[in-house]
């Protein structure tokens, strides 16, 4: 890759960068090209159509981004599936939240974008993803294609995520996380999954990309 191509790269991070925490802070239909430049302190001109086409494709582009971390984030989990390492990932992904704009602004883009019907990209699928690990929860009793796991799935992500959503829009704190567990401790001990609360006594967030996932102030 000569210099101009990783100048290009590097600017186009910088606004995927600036325009998630602008997404996080006002929304999909709060956010304009305009507003993400005067927040990197550049012209509009800097960050126009020769690097994004539009704000759909700007905004896909920080979902991708930030499900591609949430794959890496995974891949560092080494916890076999089931419950442990679902709450891995839901606490990893918290903390992501919390420390990352990228992180934020994407749960709230994917919360409107699927809110108004947009098919959104699906390089790391959360309803997948928590359906088969209740699936293997049970000991792998009913697939994880089953209707009663993709009921569950829904309520753990919906809930999961409603909160997270709610709070983007100030800042995700520390206390986030504390009510995202007591949120995990319910619904999961609801779902007759045994030694929840033991469990989120002891997991932790994992490392990815060299930065702790950890929460923040």
């Amino acid at each position: 890759m000569n210099q101009r191509q990783q100048a290009k790269t590097r600017t186009r991070e910088q606004i995927i960068e600036a325009a998630a925490a602008v997404f996080a802070s006002h929304g999909y239909a709060g956010t304009s090209f305009a507003r993400v430049a005067a927040a990197m302190d550049r012209p509009k001109s800097a960050i126009g159509y020769h690097v994004f086409s539009s704000k759909h494709e700007l905004a896909f582009a920080v979902i991708e981004r930030q499900q591609a971390r949430w794959a890496a984030i995974d891949s560092l989990i080494r916890q076999p599936e089931g419950l442990e390492h679902l709450l891995v990932m839901l606490t990893s992904a918290c903390s992501d939240a919390i420390r990352c704009p990228v992180a934020a602004g994407a749960i709230r883009l994917s919360h409107e974008l699927r809110g108004a019907g947009e098919v959104i990209p699906r390089v790391f699928t959360w309803d997948d993803y928590v359906r088969r690990h209740l699936s293997a929860s049970s000991g792998g009793v009913g697939p994880a294609t089953d209707p009663e796991w993709a009921r569950a799935a829904d309520l753990v992500l919906t809930s999961t995520f409603g909160v997270m959503w709610a709070r983007t829009s100030a800042r995700l704190t520390r206390d986030t996380e504390g009510q995202l567990r007591d949120l995990w401790a319910a619904l999961f001990t609801g779902l007759g999954l045994p030694g929840v609360h033991g469990l989120l006594e002891q997991v932790e967030p994992v490392r990815v990309g060299g930065h702790p996932a950890t929460p923040g102030d």
